[in-house]
């Protein structure tokens, strides 16, 4: 038996514990968000902190999910976040996006964004089933919001055909709703919301269940659309959780993106969820079985390898 000196011994135990760290060490990347008004720009800190710290993770903020989008599909940055509904119509090469963005590929959800109707009082709590000559408002002009609450005005046409729609902007919603000019508003935010939750200590607020055969359907219609409910004990007066519809956020890359990189940032996030649950309210809802969802857009082959190894997916024969 051969007896090695102590100094090869401890040398081949410290180049073992370094490569094994190497073989975790995620390199330098960046991640775009859309723009910094908006929540998922500290969602995407969140993930940067885990995945890096200031230097070797940095943010790359859009000027919208066009911006956000075209950068992304194109590399610069290696990864993005986006709603997806927008994310859908970019693969389909649906308005506003001109041309099918076929490059695309997810990794996994983080939080969703509910479509969440406010209205004041108690008395607003049934306002979806009686919405007939109501006065709503849908969001800005050609925003991406007033897109997704236009679905669900679609698929709910026998409720929502004679509502009187507004197109006011946040910092008008809440005096049009003390001065009596507007009955509700459409907000399409996720939970726990600082903003709703100081306006309902100001004001007497109803979330309203939006819910019924025809919501059910646009699930279906929609593939972007899945049932949500808005937590309970969040909002003054709001004790018991909410149905509604959201649409979730993905991580997405392009094809060109590293397959061993894609690798490294999903095993990192998969390992880590309880600490992403832990760093921010909006993320308090992540478990694996919910970050992975059935999308048009396929998975990144450096995320299907990890999804693979965990026997979520199943090999391709």
């Amino acid at each position: 038996m051969i007896k090695w000196p102590a100094w090869v011994v401890v040398g081949a135990l410290l180049l073992t514990a370094c490569s094994a760290r190497d073989d975790k060490k995620i390199p330098p990347l960046s991640i775009g968000t859309d723009g910094q008004a908006v929540a998922y720009f500290p969602v995407g800190k969140t993930l940067c902190d885990l995945l890096g710290d200031g230097s070797s993770c940095k943010l790359a903020p859009a000027d919208g999910p066009v911006q956000n989008l075209e950068s992304v599909h194109n590399g610069t940055p290696k990864l993005g976040i986006i709603r997806a509904d927008a994310l859908h119509r970019a693969w389909a090469g649906q308005p506003p996006f001109k041309t099918g963005m076929k490059k695309m590929r997810v990794l996994f959800t983080l939080h969703e964004e509910a479509v969440t109707l406010v209205a004041p009082g108690k008395a607003g709590a049934t306002l979806f089933q009686n919405a007939h000559g109501k006065r709503l408002n849908v969001g800005p002009e050609g925003s991406d919001q007033e897109r997704l609450v236009a679905d669900l005005f679609a698929a709910c046409k026998n409720l929502l055909s004679d509502v009187v729609m507004s197109r006011l902007e946040a910092p008008e919603l809440l005096p049009a709703l003390r001065s009596h000019t507007l009955d509700g508003y459409f907000d399409v935010t996720g939970h726990p919301n600082y903003a709703l939750a100081q306006a309902a200590l100001a004001s007497r607020l109803e979330i309203v269940p939006i819910e019924g055969d025809c919501v059910t359907a646009l699930v279906k219609a929609q593939p972007y659309f899945e049932p949500v409910a808005i937590p309970g004990k969040v909002y003054r007066g709001a004790d018991q959780d909410v149905t509604t519809v959201g649409v979730p956020f993905w991580v997405v890359a392009n094809t060109e993106v590293d397959n061993d990189l894609v690798y490294k940032v999903v095993r990192k996030v998969f390992e880590n969820v309880e600490t992403l649950r832990q760093s921010n309210p909006v993320l308090h809802g992540l478990s694996p079985r919910k970050m992975l969802k059935s999308i048009a857009v396929p998975y990144h082959p450096g995320a299907l390898k990890y999804y693979q190894e965990k026997r979520w997916f199943k090999a391709a024969s």
